[in-house]
């Protein structure tokens, strides 16, 4: 599959089914982000595989879309690449760069995920019980999509033309 056509064929999943995602599916997808380019490669992230008790936790602070599987994707802000100019610290951009190579790399499997932004941080925070370095930012919901289930969103195909976009600058 080229390139363009897995960005196109991956998609924010909103209902998946209860299969559970394979070991090997997990570690090609945990791979990934570990793989995705950071600032300086400090790569100041820590992943977080939700499962059975820990899941469930998290999905008291984020809605996960009755996923199987979750990634908790955290940032340690401490060990990140920071501007010198202005002090704009580049965890947060890092953690997106990785995420979007999970979900990619979930396509390419086919599998679906959701990236998710909307955490109750305070409470996950204690729930999981993570240290004070590390910056919840960003949980992958994955799983089988459930086909049945109808894209009430329907956002996908909703782009802005690409001369919206773009600037051209000499």
């Amino acid at each position: 599959m080229d390139f363009l056509a897995l960005v196109k064929k991956r998609r924010s999943c909103r209902a998946f089914l209860p299969d559970a995602v394979n070991t090997e599916q997990l570690q090609l997808i945990l791979q990934a982000a570990q793989l995705a380019p950071s600032a300086c490669n400090l790569q100041p992230l820590k992943l977080h595989v939700l499962q059975g008790a820990a899941l469930e936790q998290a999905r008291a602070c984020a809605w996960l879309y009755n996923a199987p599987l979750a990634i908790l994707l955290c940032t340690e802000d401490d060990k990140a690449w920071v501007r010198r100019h202005d002090g704009e610290n580049f965890a947060l951009a890092d953690a997106a760069i990785a995420i979007d190579h999970m979900a990619l790399m979930a396509a390419a499997l086919d599998l679906s995920s959701c990236i998710i932004g909307a955490i109750k941080l305070d409470p996950l925070r204690c729930a999981l019980k993570l240290p004070d370095n590390e910056h919840p930012q960003l949980i992958l919901a994955l799983g089988h999509a459930d086909p049945s289930a109808e894209d009430k969103v329907q956002l996908h195909d909703k782009r802005k033309a690409l001369t919206e976009l773009t600037c051209y600058q000499a």
